[in-house]
């Protein structure tokens, strides 16, 4: 009986193993790629000045890197844009901070 027991117990632990490989090879990691528009209705950002808000987030993304170019207004009313090229690798990346100037993250 207990050779039984022994026997069920090593199937259900090589089971568990299989379930738990298959399901993390299968996994899929989320891409956010795409337009993300900010809903002024949903948050409050008290005293932000308006035109610090970026309106619009469009992002690519790919397996070794995630691009973000954030689009807001100027003062003359124009769309101004900014993109981060950021590395999956741990590299380091120059981000833009605004008037040619740069920052390493």
């Amino acid at each position: 009986m207990y050779k039984h027991l022994k026997s069920l117990k090593k199937t259900g632990v090589v089971m568990l193993l299989i379930s738990s490989l298959s399901l993390t090879a299968f996994a899929q990691k989320t891409n956010f790629s795409g337009t993300w528009m900010l809903n002024e209705g949903k948050i409050q950002f008290g005293e932000v000045p308006h035109d610090f808000l970026s309106k619009r987030y469009e992002v690519n993304q790919d397996q070794t890197q995630i691009t973000i170019t954030r689009v807001s207004t100027d003062d003359d009313g124009k769309d101004k844009s900014l993109t981060d090229a950021l590395n999956f690798n741990g590299t380091p990346a120059e981000v833009p901070v605004g008037d040619g100037l740069t920052r390493s993250a």
